[in-house]
């Protein structure tokens, strides 16, 4: 993964655990997938998808933010994720219009920004509902709520 993709991801997972601090998040992509029992706050996974040089000043970063969740009751945790999903929209459009301000660790160091220095638009956002099944009966399901984006960004 380049270091750029590295950077934004880890940005986005920033701002997630600023805007859901009950939740845990991750970034391994098999985690929706695998995961069989999740935290009551939620899992919440940032996948990075691509990268792609427009210009020397723009580049657009391709990445995926899954919900996860787990219930029994259907209904309730279909409300809940779709409460999440908008409350992440309304999250990446504020980053990526005025700006948030971010900081994240990395094995070495602490790094510091804010998004309306780096981000320059949200170019595209779509979200989609899917289950994997619990072991029957009383396994609950997990529920997950997947979004994808692209954001232009400043180009390094």
């Amino acid at each position: 993964m380049s270091d750029i993709l590295r950077h934004h991801a880890r940005v986005l997972g920033a701002l997630a655990a600023d805007a859901f601090p009950e939740a845990l998040v991750g970034f391994d992509p098999a985690a929706p997938r695998e995961t069989v029992v999740v935290p009551a706050g939620g899992l919440i996974t940032i996948g990075v998808d691509s990268l792609e040089r427009e210009d020397a000043w723009r580049s657009l970063v391709g990445l995926s933010v899954t919900f996860s969740r787990e219930s029994l009751e259907r209904e309730d945790v279909l409300w809940n994720l779709t409460a999440d999903t908008a409350t992440l929209w309304r999250l990446l459009r504020r980053a990526a219009g005025i700006g948030l301000p971010y900081v994240y660790t990395t094995d070495e160091d602490e790094m510091t920004g804010h998004t309306g220095e780096e981000w320059l638009e949200l170019v595209n956002l779509e979200s989609y509902l899917w289950r994997t099944a619990g072991d029957e009966p009383p396994r609950p399901a997990l529920h997950h709520a997947s979004t994808s984006l692209r954001l232009a960004v400043n180009a390094p």
